[in-house]
This record gives structure tokens, sequence and C-alpha cells, in this order.
């Protein structure tokens, strides 16, 4: 089955923004708190996995992953608070080219699934 062109065309990225994109300026935003959020849980669950053995003899696991996403929520804050403060002065016309550097976004056009695996093309722009 062939997938249509429009999804072909375009890099991981780009197809994450769509899903985001109904939030406006703020999709940049959203994108990095969930890909905190995804990184956060998918590194707990691997390491409950690795260390299972020993994490099943204690009652508290589940209370691992509750606390575990309560301190997943604040690291995501603390990493987006700063960009929210500066929204209301670069989120609007006159000055979006400095929000989207600012956010990563002028580097969606340029990455690529390839270019992200040879560590060619970084999302960051620090």
């Amino acid at each position: 089955m062939r997938l249509p062109l429009s999804f072909n065309n375009h890099s991981l990225p780009e197809r994450v923004y769509r899903w985001f994109s109904w939030a406006g300026a703020y999709a940049p935003l959203l994108m990095l708190f969930f890909a905190i959020l995804l990184v956060g849980s998918l590194s707990r669950a691997l390491l409950v996995a690795w260390q299972f053995d020993r994490v099943a003899e204690t009652s508290v696991w589940p209370g691992i992953f509750l606390h575990g996403l309560r301190a997943d929520l604040i690291m995501a804050g603390m990493a987006v608070a700063p960009l929210v403060l500066f929204l209301p002065i670069l989120g609007h016309r006159f000055s979006w080219t400095v929000w989207k550097r600012l956010t990563g976004l002028r580097n969606f056009r340029h990455c690529t699934i390839k270019s992200l695996c040879k560590n060619d093309c970084v999302l960051l722009i620090w």
C-alpha cells in the first residue's frame, strides 16, 4: 500500500507540527512539553523493566510511575515557562521570525529523519 504523496514529502518534525498546528504560536511549546513527558516516561519504563526483579520486590512500584510523571510535568513546565513568558512579545507577525528561531521552527524544513539519525541536523537552536 502506497502512502499519500503529502505524507512522504515531509519530515517527522513537520508531521508532528501538523498535529499541534491548531495551537498556533503555542505549537512548538506543546511539542517540547510532550516530548519531555514522552522521553521521561519512556526512560522510566525502561529503567523499571531493566531492574524489574528488584522493583517487583517492593510494593511502591506503581508509585514510581505516578511520582515520575509528577517530576516530568515539573521539568516540562520549567523548560516551557521562559518561552511562554516571551510569547506575548515575540508571538505576533512583526517578530514571528525571531519566535521561530527561538523555538526551533526554522529547522523543521531542513531536518529529515535521515539527517537526524546521522546527527547532521539538530532541532535545538543553541
